[in-house]
């Protein structure tokens, strides 16, 4: 008996460490930088729903641009002074690409 219950407890910590693992990696919590061209763009995704972008251009650096955001069964919804756009994402280890219409754009996340 006591064995069967130490096998169980073992079973039950294993798959809630494993769906912690899989919901770690799945945050688009974090930074994120995309390459377009001579501008690299940074989105800063953090905790609470709120972040910021700025993007960089033959080394200058424009101001930082703060947005709420929810991101919720695959949809991004970026609220920035009332302007509201969303698209779609998907977060595969350290890419997120987001879609919207036709465009599709590829960030990485930065460690």
């Amino acid at each position: 008996m006591k064995k069967r219950l130490t096998k169980a407890l073992a079973l039950i910590l294993m798959v809630t460490t494993l769906f912690s693992l899989c919901a770690c990696g799945k945050s688009i919590k974090g930074t994120w930088v995309m390459a377009d061209g001579s501008y690299t763009y940074t989105y800063v995704f953090e905790k609470g729903g709120t972040g910021y972008y700025y993007y960089t251009y033959s080394g200058n650096t424009s101001s930082p641009s703060a947005f709420a955001y929810t991101a919720k069964d695959g949809m991004l919804t970026i609220n920035e002074d009332g302007d509201v756009n969303m698209c779609a994402y998907s977060i595969n280890k350290n890419t997120l690409t987001l879609t919207y219409g036709s465009n599709v754009r590829v960030l990485t996340k930065m460690k």
